[in-house]
Order: structure tokens, then C-alpha cells, then sequence
């Protein structure tokens, strides 16, 4: 498992749904420039509650992007915060 460098960026006054954002965005750079063909894998559902509409989001197979080339397909789970990273691997190892 490698980790990435953020840069200048300072992760701790983003909202936490933007920090997220911006890692997978960041992440799928990465693997665009090691010559990837990269996907982002949320599904987005609209759930009503009380007469108005929430929507959330659901990561598909346990990942946030899907990376392929002619040789591999690589399934990514992006974390800011190491507290989450083993409810995560859980939820992933259900599709393995």
C-alpha cells in the first residue's frame, strides 16, 4: 500500500466531503499518469425522507475508482484518515 503526497494543501480546513474529493481526484491522476484507463466507482441514490430528497452515496465493490490497463485491473479504496481504513478493508473482502 503506498501513500500519496497532498502538497501544499492543507487537508485539515476542508470539509471532509471535499478532502475526500480531493484525494480520489488526486489518486486518479496518479494512476492516469502511470498509463491507467480510471473510472470512479460511487453510485449516487436519491432517498426520500420527510417529503424532500437526500442523496447519498455508496461506493460500488468496496472501492472509489477502478483502474485498468491491458495488464491489470486495480480496485482503490482512497483514505485521508488511518482511524477508517479497517471498516473499509471489511467491506471490500466481502467482494474477494
Amino acid at each position: 500500500m503506498s501513500t500519496l503526497n497532498y502538497g501544499v494543501i492543507n487537508l485539515k480546513t476542508m470539509s471532509t466531503r471535499s478532502r475526500g474529493a480531493y484525494a480520489v481526484n488526486k489518486t486518479k491522476k496518479y494512476f492516469e499518469n502511470l498509463g491507467y484507463q480510471v473510472v470512479k466507482s460511487e453510485i449516487s441514490k436519491m432517498i426520500w425522507m420527510g417529503g424532500r430528497s437526500i442523496i447519498g452515496h455508496t461506493d460500488m465493490w468496496g472501492s472509489d475508482l477502478i483502474c485498468m490497463n491491458k495488464d491489470d485491473i486495480i480496485f482503490v479504496q482512497v483514505k485521508t484518515n488511518k482511524v477508517h481504513i479497517s471498516p473499509a478493508k471489511h467491506e471490500f473482502d466481502k467482494y474477494i
